[in-house]
């Protein structure tokens, strides 16, 4: 038999429990109305497409993009580090941070369209200046041009097939 103490003490914790539960008997959760930073992020994720660097039409890449980026990499590693891909001692390393800038969208924008100059290709492949560069006139210069970017087109299409 339950003393005086005791009942006053069950009726007590009974009316906590019924407190927490809403009109249909379901319990209540308590959240705050403050959403947490984590939640925030997350939401914000889901909202946005993942695959697609922001302000950019170019998909995300990841470490695995190594060798399939590697024109890109060699220009920003040359224009934004001041180093030679072949002086590189750890280029992995330097990869990863290409790789977050990339994502964040913050290179320019004709290397996110693959549309690489060939002048600035040419001139993150080698450190060596050639003499007879200096001495093509306009037309020689275009044409080399044109010429490197069919031999580029022919090459993707050759990796795309």
């Amino acid at each position: 038999m339950l003393t005086g103490k005791d009942s006053k003490r069950r009726k007590k914790t009974k009316r906590k429990r019924d407190h927490k539960k809403d009109k249909d008997g379901d319990k209540k959760k308590h959240h705050s109305k403050k959403k947490s930073k984590k939640r925030r992020k997350r939401e914000r994720a889901e909202n946005t497409d993942d695959s697609l660097v922001p302000g950019k039409k170019a998909e995300k890449i990841n470490e695995a993009d190594y060798y399939s980026k590697n024109s890109e990499f060699r220009i920003w590693l040359n224009n934004r580090k001041g180093i030679h891909f072949s002086d590189c001692k750890e280029p992995r390393k330097y990869f990863e941070k290409f790789v977050k800038a990339w994502n964040r969208g913050k290179l320019e924008d004709w290397l996110y369209d693959g549309q690489i100059p060939s002048r600035v290709k040419v001139a993150s492949l080698s450190k060596y200046n050639w003499n007879f560069e200096k001495n093509l006139n306009d037309q020689e210069q275009q044409d080399i041009s044109s010429l490197s970017n069919k031999v580029d087109e022919a090459t993707d299409s050759f990796k795309g097939s």
